[in-house]
Order: C-alpha cells, then structure tokens, then sequence
C-alpha cells in the first residue's frame, strides 16, 4: 500500500444508513411549491437528502445531541450526550434558501453551531414556510448577527485532488420538512 492509499484507507466510509423516502413537494401556493423545488434541487445536487421522521427510527441505536425543544420520539435513543461522542446532531434550521439550496441556522443559547458541525450526520428540521428565495432575502431576515449557514456535507478535496465528505463537518446532511 502507498502512502496516498494508506491515507484515503484511514477516512471515513460511507455510511450504511437507511434508505431515504421520495422527497414530497410541500404543499401551499404555485410559487412557495416552485421555492421548493428549487430549493430541492439544489440541495440534493450538493449531497444532502430530504428524509421524514420515520427515517430517523433507523439510527436510534446512535448517541445523539438534540437541541431543546425538538421532539424526536426518543425512545431507546442516548439523547443530549456530549457532542464531541454524537453520532447524529439534531437542529432547527431557521430558513431554507432555494438558490442556494443552503440552511440558515441562527445562533441561540443552545450551541446549533456545534450540533451541526461535530456529529457525522447532522439532521436539520425546519417549518414548510421557512423558505425565501435569495441569500440576500435570509440575511434581510436574520435575528441575529452570528449564524450558520448550512450547504451541503462537510467536503474537502486536500488530498491530491479526490474529493472526500466528512472530514472537516458531518458528512451526511438529513432534512426534515415540517408541515406548518
């Protein structure tokens, strides 16, 4: 083995995690429907995977840190661990943005911010209006100064080129749509 091998040998392997549901449209007016689809499209060129709370039933043998508030049927789950021991960081993701198809994450008491970076697959869930059609109309919409924007799994390309998810972040990215 050479060097180049025995190091892509040490990084982390895809996962064996159940199988996402077909992505619904949310439901609502012709022109939310079409911030959606966009939306949809962009995200999942960009690797993450719109799932349902059912998809959820299959990691709960994991560790999880699960922000305050969001009720994620824990039965038999190890919820609110440490994070840095976390296979699976749950968040609300404040805004869905369809150019970009990125999540906005503002920052609260509750550390989103290392939920959503330290885990291996980090789930965010956010309500079917959360979605404006711009960056520019999320950062119009900010709470706060201090946020996270979300796009896609961690990826990196460092090592001569071969582009490798999760190295610097989760590598997979889940997203629950809330029906408002």
């Amino acid at each position: 083995m050479n060097a180049r091998e025995s190091m892509l040998s040490r990084l982390p392997k895809p996962s064996q995690d159940p199988p996402p549901e077909p992505f619904q449209l949310p439901s609502g007016d012709l022109s939310r429907v079409q911030l959606w689809s966009q939306f949809h499209t962009r995200f999942s060129d960009l690797g993450g995977t719109i799932v349902t709370w059912q998809t959820l039933a299959g990691l709960s043998d994991r560790n999880w840190i699960v922000e305050p508030g969001l009720d994620v049927g824990q039965g038999g789950m190890h919820v609110d661990c440490d994070v840095w021991n976390a296979s699976v960081g749950v968040t609300r993701a404040d805004l869905a943005v369809a150019e970009t198809g990125s999540l906005l994450l503002n920052q609260w008491p509750f550390s989103r911010r290392m939920a959503s970076l330290a885990p291996p697959i980090h789930v965010a869930v956010i309500n079917e209006s959360s979605i404006v059609p711009t960056l520019d109309a999320a950062i119009e919409r900010l709470e706060r100064t201090n946020a996270v924007l979300v796009t896609g799994p961690s990826r990196t390309a460092d090592i001569e080129g071969v582009l490798v998810r999760g190295v610097h972040g989760p590598g997979e990215l889940w997203l629950i749509v809330e029906r408002d």
